[in-house]
């Protein structure tokens, strides 16, 4: 069951009333009847579908997600010097890497990368995917070895 209304959020900071379009679900797909427990859930956006969607579980938890519009593949060949994976990028809402090399792939969220300074290790034949909230900044890795690549897909 869904519910669109007009919601009004008041901003803890500054007091003023924020309108926004809500669609308000719950986790039953018919009306709820009397003394009946209904866990509702609710979808925050600006109304485009575009951009990024809020959402509040029934745990409670919010979940933010990010649409992205294009996304590039590249290739990068092993190297057992850093080499970079991807570059800066402001717009990035996602990507993922997939190592296809013989070696384990040493990722670092900065420009270099080494076996003892990275953020992830990417097994031979593993993929990693972006955390969420997306890091924007230069990407690089190394393989302790060479031979196959890091396929790439990056979101924007």
């Amino acid at each position: 069951m869904a519910v669109e209304a007009q919601v009004n959020y008041a901003d803890p900071l500054t007091s003023a009333i924020i309108p926004f379009d809500a669609i308000i679900r719950t986790t039953s797909s018919t009306a709820p009847t009397a003394g009946q427990s209904v866990r509702p859930t609710s979808a925050i956006g600006d109304g485009s579908d575009t951009g990024y969607l809020a959402s509040v579980s029934a745990a409670q938890a919010l979940q933010v997600w990010s649409f992205a519009a294009t996304a590039a593949l590249t290739q990068v060949a092993a190297s057992a010097t850093s080499v970079s994976l991807l570059a800066s990028n402001a717009a990035r809402k996602g990507a993922v890497i997939t190592n296809t090399g013989t070696n384990t792939l040493y990722v670092a969220f900065a420009a270099s990368a080494s076996a003892t300074a990275f953020t992830y290790q990417i097994g031979a034949g593993q993929a990693l995917t972006l955390p969420v909230p997306v890091y924007q900044g230069a990407i690089s890795g190394l393989w302790l070895g060479t031979g196959g690549d890091a396929v790439i897909t990056e979101m924007s």
